[in-house]
């Protein structure tokens, strides 16, 4: 188990502390780490689906991800954001240490063991999530690939554990469980393959007719399915180029492993083939080949290597070259990932500056200790604030009431959704309201407030 050590000081050293390092310096956006946060923050036993205002939506009211429930005992130890990007890079070296075990177990080679833990934790469309924090489809990876992993191993139980443990992390999921039945069927594994395929019905059910029923409507993920948005994003330059590199991605790595694979067998192929088709199909009709959307797909294309070569032996010259290719392809964000190492910022918009970080420091313990309503923000300093009520985000909200505006100065600035001259134009509208007093005006963070009747 070297070679999964060596791959877990790798990770820890590339993506998981730069990651903690951007928090830090408030460089996530308030999608989606503000978001989850804000979930974490307020979700409990006697408050079981609260108003995001980070999101203008209620919780379960968008996506449905009970995995949330099994962060609330660990609420107050770390902040919310950081408390999801911590279990985020934890279900990924989870996820990656799959293919480890089936090494020990005798069921794979030690090279293509080597080559899927790497693609699960080191593929392009994982590290573009792992740099986007954080999200339950991202936190996935740790059920999906032991799933898989335990199906190969003919520990069905098991198996079916993990599945559960996907469907709290995203709606998607109930397919999956039924792409999944329908191969332990075609394999001859009937009755497992039936619990898999009812166990996805019912909750398929649940999700889709029951909460929307007892809740309302929950339609912003699944309407963009249904309605095959997908196809207006196809139609863009910019999507269709996106479209492009994510199948490069996917098709690139596995390409040189099929080549030099000694058999290739359809049957061993089916479930992790079938389970990729179908997440294919769901991002073709969704539209969604971003960030987290688009990690799941890494987990499986790894398991359609391992369910075709198992414990055969790659050739050095193949793995050579795969490697070139994974690493060719990782370039932009491994080099994200090095800015931590070579003391640069990890976005313009964040610099390492002890002077910006304490004006933000005090303006937010400012808003802690006297807010006296909603505060409209900055996005990127919204995920170190979820604690304060009604905090909502510059240029993505419908809110109009708020009492103060928090945001920071200079052209690098995080304005994402607005453009600069929108977000110009509402700090002249607050500056130029007579209610309005600047109760901090530093030189990298402005703290408005409106003067409340009385005072």
């Amino acid at each position: 188990m070297k070679f999964f050590i060596f791959i877990l000081i790798a990770f820890i050293l590339s993506v998981w502390v730069p990651v903690e390092s951007a928090w830090r310096h408030f460089c996530f956006n308030n999608y989606d780490l503000g978001i989850y946060a804000q979930a974490i923050e307020l979700l409990s036993l006697g408050h079981l689906n609260p108003w995001l205002s980070t999101r203008d939506v209620f919780l379960f009211n968008d996506h449905f991800d009970p995995i949330l429930f099994l962060l609330i005992p660990f609420k107050g130890l770390t902040p919310s954001g950081l408390l999801a990007i911590r279990f985020e890079m934890i279900c990924l070296i989870a996820a990656a240490a799959s293919p480890a075990w089936l090494l020990s177990r005798g069921m794979i080679s030690q090279s293509l063991a080597v080559m899927s833990s790497v693609m699960i934790l080191w593929s392009p469309m994982v590290m573009d999530a792992a740099f986007y924090p954080a999200h339950p489809g991202t936190w996935s990876l740790a059920p999906l690939s032991w799933m898989l992993a335990f199906i190969l191993a003919k520990k069905y139980r098991w198996s079916f554990v993990m599945f559960g443990l996907t469907l709290l992390c995203k709606e998607e999921y109930p397919f999956v469980g039924m792409a999944v039945g329908l191969g332990l069927i075609m394999m001859g594994e009937k009755p497992y393959g039936f619990v898999f395929t009812a166990a996805a019905l019912v909750w398929a059910v649940l999700v889709f007719a029951i909460r929307p029923a007892l809740i309302g409507p929950s339609s912003m993920y699944t309407d963009a399915v249904s309605g095959f948005q997908g196809w207006d994003v196809l139609g863009s330059r910019d999507g269709a180029l996106l479209l492009l590199r994510r199948l490069l991605e996917l098709a690139i790595p596995l390409s040189v492993i099929l080549y030099g694979a000694k058999r290739l067998t359809l049957m061993d192929m089916i479930v992790p083939g079938l389970v990729l088709l179908t997440l294919l199909g769901i991002r073709f009709a969704g539209g969604y080949w971003g960030n987290h959307r688009v990690a799941p797909l890494a987990v499986v294309l790894a398991y359609l290597m391992i369910f075709t070569i198992r414990s055969e032996t790659i050739k050095p010259r193949n793995v050579i070259v795969w490697s070139v290719l994974t690493l060719t392809l990782a370039f932009s964000s491994l080099e994200i990932g090095s800015r931590f190492w070579r003391a640069k910022s990890f976005k313009k918009h964040c610099p390492q500056n002890p002077e910006r970080l304490s004006e933000i420091q005090q303006t937010l313990n400012l808003l802690r200790h006297d807010s006296k309503g909603p505060t409209l923000a900055q996005g990127n300093l919204i995920p170190h604030a979820v604690d304060l009520s009604g905090i909502s985000q510059v240029g993505a909200t419908h809110g109009r009431n708020f009492s103060y505006l928090w945001i920071e100065k200079g052209a690098d600035r995080n304005t994402w959704p607005l453009s600069k001259e929108e977000f110009q134009a509402l700090e002249d509208q607050w500056s130029g309201d007579p209610t309005v007093t600047k109760l901090f005006d530093g030189s990298h963070v402005t703290l408005m407030g409106r003067r409340l009747p009385g005072d």
